[in-house]
């Protein structure tokens, strides 16, 4: 029989014993690799739910702020007031097309706001719905002067988070002021899951009403019941919970967590889960790595053995018994020489070589271990410029240190600005606020100042009508006076004429009176015949008197009638220059009282030209105290991100002076 040689027998059982070392790390990789990535889906898990939780909290304190900055509104607290005077329907239209703006402008939902006795003023959700009694905790707290914070949920709104406070004015509750974020709507589930890269439920007692989970067709998959082991520990008992659920055939690592309403009752869950396929893709790739370093070693040793074998065996048990360990992941082996002494014993030098390798191992290991637990200040010995395996790990330790450090700067600036911001922003907040309610008081006043610039324009128009008016009648006046006067003065002048024709009447009165008396001596003359022309004669003597003393009595009543005639034309020409300097008064007035009415519109047009540049103005006010509103809840929200970001990096010890705690 045919010996074989000792190589052959020495390389034999070795190579089996490499291939069995090389299953073992299979094994030992894979149970690795599985309990590394569920520590990993596990920690995932925890991660993003304390993000959501985190992520919730900031919205709680942005409804806080945002029912606060409300409660203080000017405009909130003087259509409240007038409401609660009587003046109903144009305060609350007011008030809706107030918070229609205040809503869009800032992301929220809905607002409930409600009078001093509880009875509902308007719901942006509901708006039909007012004039009723809300007897809810929280509006029974706010109208008691205490502010809630808590999740709530109706037949209408199956899940949302209110803030209600109270509204004071001037130290008295006029009412409530309550903002509604709506939990369950699609957005605001998309919205988390996209921030976090996890699948969101929401459930509403033990049943899904809202989730990020589609089936098959695209669907989302609504009206799943929790398990019950979730839904005694979250539900019923109000704490945590971590576990596995399944829906359409995929797995989910899943973290459960209460929502309590202002009771302290818990009413829902929120649920964050990733799939098992990234504990899958983790474990493979864990796996991978873990057979490639086994490999890779396995290799080395493989062949430091066969330079070995063709000097010398005397070693060779030794050896072996210190490959198989090592093959089996224990590098814990004694009895290897460990001196560093010149030898030309092959076998020595592998002994020797395989000792310095396994305290090598020995450091590598404790180093990956202290970089397991989130120590990165162990420094790495590199045995020669071929030293692989120490140069790749001092080059991942760099660059791993370079990026934290990065990162631990980064996070301690970004709080520190974060903090800065927000308090800015909270200060121009409420600056914008208190600007905002100036701006309102004074485009009040130049509103109320307009309407009565308007009113005096309109009563100078009509003044200047009236004056135009009273001109034109002053003038009439003027021209009749004139023809009055003319016509006095032809009254004088036919008095004149008739005076003249009266002297004529009283010239041939007294020759009549001759004649008469001539015609009385001639009869007396004629004695006896006579008697009856003498009669005649005396009667027309008696009718020449009496025309003669009525032609006197009418030269004295015509010559009164001229003098009067005479007084009465110059009181017209008196009254006429009176009447025309009235009618040059009333001109000039006229136009005066024009250049009112004229300068009062050019007033008015202007005015209200100042009030729409003061409604513009008050706009933009209202827009920029929204939007430093939503800017200051933005930068706490950036500040508790960046206080997570400054705990997760101070789990890790770094050079330079990091420590895991301060």
């Amino acid at each position: 029989m045919k010996r074989k040689s000792i190589k052959t027998a020495v390389i034999i059982p070795l190579l089996i014993t490499l291939l069995l070392g090389f299953a073992a790390l299979v094994v030992t990789a894979r149970v690795l690799s599985a309990n590394i990535a569920d520590r990993l889906t596990a920690e995932r898990t925890t991660g993003a739910s304390l993000a959501v939780q985190a992520r919730l909290g900031n919205l709680e304190e942005q409804t806080r702020v945002i029912a606060l900055a409300l409660a203080n509104s000017y405009t909130v607290t003087n259509n409240l007031r007038e409401w609660n005077a009587g003046e109903k329907t144009q305060s609350r239209n007011n008030l809706l097309n107030y918070l229609e703006s205040v809503a869009r402008n800032i992301g929220v939902d809905s607002f409930v706001v409600r009078d001093a006795d509880g009875y509902i003023v308007l719901q942006l959700h509901a708006r039909d719905i007012f004039g009723e009694r809300d007897n809810s905790p929280d509006s029974n707290a706010a109208l008691e002067g205490r502010a809630t914070t808590s999740y709530s949920s109706t037949s209408a709104i199956p899940l949302s988070l209110n803030t209600t406070v109270p509204i004071n004015d001037n130290g008295e509750i006029i009412g409530t002021m309550t903002p509604v974020f709506f939990l369950h709507s699609n957005e605001f589930l998309n919205e988390f899951s996209r921030i976090f890269s996890a699948e969101i439920t929401l459930y509403g007692g033990s049943t899904s009403i809202a989730t990020t989970l589609l089936d098959s067709e695209g669907n989302r998959v609504i009206g799943i019941q929790a398990g019950d082991e979730a839904t005694e520990t979250v539900l019923n008992g109000g704490q945590l919970y971590e576990g596995e659920m399944t829906s359409h055939g995929v797995t989910y690592h899943t973290f459960y967590f209460p929502l309590k309403n202002v009771a302290g009752n818990t009413i829902a869950m929120f649920s964050v889960g990733f799939s098992t396929e990234y504990r899958a893709s983790a474990m493979l790739q864990l796996s991978f790595t873990l057979l490639s370093i086994s490999a890779a070693l396995l290799l080395i040793i493989a062949l430091i053995v066969r330079g070995i074998v063709s000097s010398s065996l005397r070693k060779l048990p030794v050896i072996t018994s210190a490959a198989e360990a090592i093959a089996l992941g224990d590098i814990d082996i004694q009895g290897l020489d460990e001196s560093h002494e010149n030898t030309a014993n092959e076998v020595t030098k592998l002994e020797r070589a395989f000792s310095k390798m396994i305290e090598s191992f020995k450091k590598q290991a404790y180093i990956l271990a202290r970089v397991a637990e989130g120590d990165y200040t162990s420094k790495v010995e590199i045995r020669s410029e071929k030293d692989t395996i120490n140069l790749a790990i001092e080059i991942m330790l760099n660059e791993t240190l370079n990026v934290l450090n990065q990162v631990a700067t980064a996070g301690v600036q970004v709080a520190d600005g974060s903090k800065e911001i927000a308090a800015g922003a909270q200060t121009l907040a409420d600056g914008a606020a208190q600007q905002s309610a100036t701006v309102e008081q004074l485009s009040a006043s130049m509103s109320e100042m307009a309407k009565t610039t308007k009113e005096n324009a309109v009563m100078a128009d009509r003044a200047a009508n009236l004056a135009v008016t009273i001109k034109a009648n002053a003038e009439k006046g003027s021209n009749q006076m004139t023809e009055m006067i003319d016509a006095v003065k032809e009254i004088n002048q036919a008095s004149q004429n008739i005076s003249k024709v009266i002297k004529i009447i009283d010239d041939i009165a007294f020759q009549t009176n001759i004649l008469a008396l001539n015609a009385a001596v001639e009869a007396a003359r004629a004695g006896q015949h006579g008697k009856g022309f003498a009669v005649v004669a005396e009667e027309v003597r008696n009718l020449a008197a009496k025309s003669a003393e009525a032609a006197k009595d009418t030269d004295e009543m015509i010559s009164s009638s001229i003098e009067k005639a005479e007084l009465g034309s110059r009181i017209a020409g008196e009254t006429a220059a009176s009447l025309e300097e009235i009618v040059a008064g009333i001109v000039e007035s006229s136009k005066i009282v024009g250049d009112i009415a004229r300068y009062s519109n050019e007033q008015s047009t202007s005015i209200a030209e100042i009030d729409a540049g003061i409604n513009q103005v008050a706009n933009v006010i209202h827009q920029n105290s929204a939007t430093a509103e939503e800017s200051a809840a933005a930068s706490q929200e950036m500040s508790s991100q960046s206080k997570v970001l400054e705990e997760l990096i101070m789990q890790f010890q770094l050079r330079g002076g990091r420590q895991a705690k301060k």
